[in-house]
């Protein structure tokens, strides 16, 4: 893997990653034009990349990551203690809790690993899903949503923004647009989905990568360090921007130009894979 292969990647990672566009169909597809095949050492470079968006969202969102792990230590004390369960859950506890449960369908990822994995090396199958991912956007578009906030999220709320988050394990699917979604529809502002989104994708990056980064040290496949090096820092880099472009956006609620995009591209990708 060539240096500018490696930039190319990083940079489409860390911007499709938080753009509601789908990462995963777009690295499908450039490992397509690059002619990358499906080893271990691909599927490596790929969970660096994504440790890369990882380390943007914990930059940009490094108030509400501190206090969401404080969140979960103070929840295990209470867990042995009457006197601090007395005085009730705070606000941010609340939504360390409801991550919980947006994260549990992805259990279910799991079994259907293989089949996505398998779909990703079907460049047309990826512009197909693309396709319905602009409709979905298209359609998030003509939606107000809510006012709540997280910290007002329920069970079954938080549950289905899960399911939608379970979507995007099919290459093509963007986790950010759909979660997003998943929390206009269940009562959150945008402003509001777009933070739940980020924060869930927190634990979904980390599971995701120690099921791939297994695989890959299982097949025992070594990686040119420097190219990995540099697609990971420009992924995080231009995640950075990504975030900040996507809350900014989040404010006139209109995702239609994301929408049109990916259909333009998953169209592109039907007609010349």
């Amino acid at each position: 893997m060539s240096i500018l292969e490696a930039i190319v990647c990083g940079a489409v990672q860390g911007a499709c990653e938080f753009l509601p566009v789908s990462s995963s169909g777009h690295l499908a597809l450039l490992h397509g034009l690059f002619g990358f095949d499906a080893s271990g050492g691909n599927v490596l470079f790929d969970v660096l990349l994504h440790l890369g968006t990882l380390a943007a969202v914990m930059i940009a969102f490094s108030r509400d990551v501190f206090a969401l792990i404080c969140a979960y230590f103070s929840l295990i004390a209470k867990l042995f203690s009457k006197r601090r369960r007395r005085a009730g859950i705070s606000g941010v506890e609340r939504v360390a809790l409801m991550m919980i449960v947006s994260s549990a369908p992805l259990v279910f990822a799991v079994f259907i690993k293989d089949a996505a994995e398998a779909l990703s090396n079907m460049p047309r199958v990826v512009g197909a899903i693309m396709i319905l991912n602009g409709i979905m956007l298209l359609f998030s578009s003509r939606f107000d949503g809510g006012d709540g906030r997280c910290e007002q999220l329920g069970a079954s709320q938080s549950l289905g923004i899960g399911l939608f988050q379970l979507a995007a394990t099919l290459p093509g699917i963007s986790r950010s647009g759909s979660t997003i979604v998943g929390g206009t529809l269940f009562g959150l502002s945008r402003e509001e989905s777009v933070r739940y989104s980020f924060l869930l994708s927190v634990p979904a990056i980390i599971g995701a990568n120690v099921f791939s980064a297994a695989d890959a040290v299982k097949s025992g496949v070594k990686v040119d360090v420097l190219p990995c090096a540099i697609g990971t820092v420009t992924a995080a880099t231009v995640g950075v921007l990504a975030i900040w472009l996507i809350r900014k956006i989040a404010r006139s609620r209109n995702f239609n130009i994301f929408g049109i995009y990916c259909i333009l591209a998953g169209t592109a990708a039907l007609v010349l894979a």
